[in-house]
């Protein structure tokens, strides 16, 4: 039950994030809280599914606030396994992505 709830009550669409590479093994990726975010979050992690590399893969990322940024929030990914290497492999100059 815990599971449905977050899932369809607490499930955000980011529509613009940005992503660049941190050397040769990291990737940031960088985001406006979504509007149902409270302004400090409760969660200290996200689930992050991007669909240019799988639609049916979520994998769980802690997050940050920006500092720098009011009602931002980031998280780094170190290319570890399959998933986060292709990520980093996709990610070759900071761009905008969905």
């Amino acid at each position: 039950m815990d599971f449905l709830f977050g899932y369809f009550a607490r499930n955000s669409l980011i529509e613009n994030a940005f992503f660049e590479r941190y050397g040769e093994r990291g990737v940031a990726l960088h985001f406006k809280n979504p509007d149902n975010w409270e302004k400090e979050p409760k969660t200290s992690y996200v689930y992050v599914m991007c669909p240019w590399i799988s639609k049916y893969q979520w994998h769980a990322f802690t997050i940050f606030p920006e500092l720098s940024k009011e009602n931002r929030t980031m998280l780094c990914i170190e290319s570890y396994g399959d998933w986060t290497k292709e990520l980093h492999r996709k990610i070759k100059v900071p761009c905008i992505r969905p």
